[in-house]
């Protein structure tokens, strides 16, 4: 495992960044359920969130805000789960 600063909670402002504010509101929903994010040892970006967090609605919303985000390579899969990690939802961009 490796640790890494989660692409989505960089995307703090929208002025800055220059993205809608209701872009900045689905990334700050998905940024209130995330507790931790690293990158797989086979590349893949994992999310871990709260237990309460819609697995199959939060993938959704990671890919959406992800393929928006012009400084991230739009080649590869993710994954998001909770924290017992017994259940994983994966997307691609």
């Amino acid at each position: 495992m490796i640790p890494v600063t989660n692409p989505l909670t960089q995307m703090k402002n929208h002025e800055i960044l220059n993205v809608s504010p209701a872009h900045q509101q689905l990334n700050d929903k998905f940024n209130e359920q995330v507790i931790e994010s690293y990158w797989s040892e086979n590349g893949e970006l994992i999310y871990i969130l709260k237990d309460e967090a819609n697995l199959e609605q939060y993938a959704g919303i990671a890919k959406k805000l992800l393929t928006a985000s012009p400084e991230l390579d739009q080649n590869f899969t993710g994954k998001v789960a909770h924290t017992n990690q017994d259940i994983w939802v994966r997307f691609e961009l």
